[in-house]
């Protein structure tokens, strides 16, 4: 198995890069979180954004704070429709230049959701039509073409899980609320 450990090491390094270097545009993406009023969370990527948004969604819905996965293209197709005033939509993508997520934008606002996007690039035509961004900057991928999705999609991963954490304890949920939301967890009952 040494044999993985140039990948892993270079993923490490990656998410220690982007802890250390990490910055935001706009508005304070964690405010956007801490609305009391705030209804569903709505996160957005295409492709493997996408399933990286897929588990973001999961990790807060065990807190107990509604979130779900919303595919672009379904949502140019009624999935906006669930889209509500008052909620949020996070949206993924490493170029910050996909199609379906720019035409995505204006039917969000024009339903009173408010954006945030997560992305490598501050001056992508997502980030900058969004309320706030997160800026992970750029990584170069494991792999023979150095440009499948691996060590962005991990990095990502991680800004989201910790923003999950940021938020619950923002919120004051914790191991009780994990507990009730996983009736079927045994690590969590033996807490």
């Amino acid at each position: 198995m040494t044999e993985l450990r140039p990948g892993i090491a270079a993923i490490a390094e990656a998410v220690r890069k982007a802890a250390a270097n990490i910055t935001s545009i706009g508005e304070d993406p964690r405010a956007l979180f801490a609305d009391t009023e705030l209804g569903t969370i709505h996160v957005a990527g295409v492709g493997k954004s996408g399933l990286v948004g897929a588990k973001f969604a999961a990790t807060l819905c065990s807190y107990g704070i509604p979130a779900r996965p919303l595919h672009p293209t379904d949502a140019l197709h009624g999935d906006v429709g669930a889209a509500r005033s008052g909620d949020l939509a996070v949206l993924i993508t490493k170029s910050g230049s996909t199609v379906e997520m720019i035409g995505l934008i204006p039917l969000l606002v024009s339903r009173g959701c408010r954006t945030l996007a997560v992305t490598e690039h501050p001056w992508s035509v997502v980030a900058r039509s969004s309320d706030a961004a997160i800026v992970t900057g750029e990584v170069a991928e494991l792999g023979p073409s150095r440009r499948a999705p691996s060590i962005s999609t991990a990095v990502v991963t991680a800004v989201l899980e910790s923003l999950a954490a940021t938020v619950a304890e923002d919120r004051g949920l914790g191991d009780r609320d994990l507990a009730s939301n996983h009736p079927a967890n045994v690590d969590l009952k033996q807490r």
